[in-house]
């Protein structure tokens, strides 16, 4: 489950990328995946058995060490390099109409620790990591920023149909219950929404995201606020 979540946190969300992989019958392929405009992906896979082990493993070694370099290695989601990197590509990449960035923070984190164990926090953070993974749509982007914070890019949705994916989130989180041994606890989380305007940084719409995210603990948590215009 969390090599699934992890993968499907990251697959389709570069237009091109190279990799290796093996069959379960010992064979070696060379894989490229092209990813259109539409959502659709080509694949293309290429035997590369009889290349030598020593080259093979070599940038199996590689490729790994780059995954690990994009992966939060609790969650198994985009780390805060991996998103960071999408949010820049996202702002500087032509698109029908800029991003909207979404600041998300679950609450009373700290309390969740204190009274139940640091394990059982790390099965929370798992726990959104995989409802962010099946709720959110193949083109959006999201990551653990650290600590109980993510960051959520939302491709081609304008800020009320942004708001709306985030009220699905907070509805499945109201009946959610992620810890089987303590079958009534639930946990709520704050969402900030900052719609992405012309000749934004990463940073610019990060802070409008983030006040938003504050004016929504402020209001009481477990909702989503959307930045001032």
């Amino acid at each position: 489950e969390r090599w699934l979540a992890s993968a499907a946190s990251r697959r389709g969300k570069l237009p091109y990328r190279q990799f290796e992989t093996d069959m379960v019958d010992g064979r070696w392929l060379l894989m490229a995946e092209t990813v259109g405009h539409n959502g659709w992906m080509w694949c293309h896979a290429t035997e590369i058995t009889d290349l030598a082990s020593d080259h093979r493993e070599l940038r199996l070694a590689r490729d790994l060490a780059q995954r690990a370099n994009l992966v939060d290695p609790l969650t198994s989601v985009g780390n805060r390099k991996h998103v960071l990197q999408r949010l820049q590509q996202a702002l500087a990449g032509s698109v029908v109409r800029p991003p909207c960035v979404v600041m998300a923070d679950l609450d009373h984190f700290k309390y969740i620790n204190d009274t139940l164990g640091h394990a059982a926090g790390d099965q929370v953070l798992c726990h959104f990591a995989q409802l962010l993974t099946q709720r959110l749509r193949r083109a959006d982007a999201f990551g653990r920023l650290g600590g109980e914070e993510f960051l959520i890019v939302l491709h081609d949705v304008d800020p009320a149909g942004a708001e709306e994916i985030l009220h699905r989130l907070l509805d499945d989180l109201q009946i959610a219950r992620p810890l089987p041994e303590h079958p009534a606890f639930g946990y709520s989380c704050s969402f900030g929404l900052a719609p992405a305007r012309a000749g934004d940084s990463p940073e610019s719409v990060m802070a409008r995201a983030d006040a938003a995210l504050y004016a929504a603990k402020q209001a009481g948590r477990g909702r989503c606020m959307r930045a001032a215009p």
